[in-house]
């Protein structure tokens, strides 16, 4: 049975693979679909493309948009996006920019807090690739911190000692947004957020599914998730929102999902 698994993440966001490595591993773990949906960017997609054909797994465009909604952060996933479109170039542009400044911010509280990281080696680097990880692996590295999670925890997390929040475009917009880039959008791991009460809004918007399987969704979640989807007549997806690191290792390809529950999508996207 085909195994598909739609959310993953490389270098050009908060992974530690590069997309032609994740897609190695991907193909050695028997997947045959397999999208990138890193954060806010499609910088890594034409690699990851390339990667695949050679290693004979279907794929296409994936992308995770940060987004806010009614005070609550959530993350909505486009799938079979246009890189091309003004719309979401023009937005992604800006989300880098928001993103540079907001870690200029956190090296300053940081630095109050007696912690003085090196600006250039945070900065210099791919613009979509900046982004709180990569302060936190240097938490990590100058032994501030035990661990990657640690460093969100303690500084970078929305109750950390050096969190700076962002304006973010608010999930209905960015529902819009994917489609009208030609893409699907897709609610991720709607269990984190646990704000059902507001789905029903970003349905009106046009969200057309709901991520089902995750790694942090209980069985119990899946059940109800699959419920809510056939409520009001969404798709379902999933995957392992890899990363390469400590925490989830495992998941790639535990977390996959048969290509026969994806059908109904796939065939959208490639109508």
């Amino acid at each position: 049975m085909r195994q598909a698994d739609l959310h993953m993440h490389s270098t050009f966001s908060d992974g530690l693979l590069t997309p032609q490595q994740l897609a190695q591993k991907c193909a050695a773990q028997g997947l045959d679909v397999c999208v990138l949906t890193d954060h806010d960017t499609l910088g890594g997609f034409a690699e990851f493309q390339s990667a695949c054909d050679e290693l004979g797994m279907q794929t296409f465009t994936g992308i995770e948009l940060s987004t806010t909604f009614h005070g609550a952060s959530f993350h909505v996933l486009g799938y079979g996006v246009d890189r091309e479109n003004p719309q979401l170039r023009a937005h992604l542009h800006q989300t880098i920019v928001n993103r540079r400044n907001r870690l200029l911010q956190i090296l300053e509280e940081l630095k109050v807090l007696g912690i003085a990281l090196d600006q250039d080696a945070v900065m210099n680097d791919d613009a979509t690739r900046v982004g709180r990880p990569k302060i936190a692996d240097m938490l990590v590295s100058g032994g501030y911190v035990g661990n990657f999670k640690e460093a969100f925890e303690k500084y970078l997390g929305t109750h950390g000692k050096a969190y700076v929040p962002y304006e973010k475009i608010q999930a209905d917009a960015a529902v819009q947004l994917i489609k009208a880039s030609g893409g699907q959008a897709v609610l991720a791991h709607p269990g984190l957020q646990n704000r059902d009460d507001l789905i029903s809004e970003l349905v009106a918007a046009g969200l057309d599914g709901l991520e089902v399987i995750h790694p942090e969704h209980s069985p119990e979640l899946v059940i109800h998730y699959e419920q809510m989807a056939t409520q009001y007549k969404l798709y379902t997806t999933g995957g392992s929102d890899y990363h390469a690191r400590t925490f989830d290792e495992e998941y790639l390809g535990k977390f996959s999902v048969p290509e026969r529950r994806i059908k109904p999508l796939l065939e959208m996207l490639y109508d």
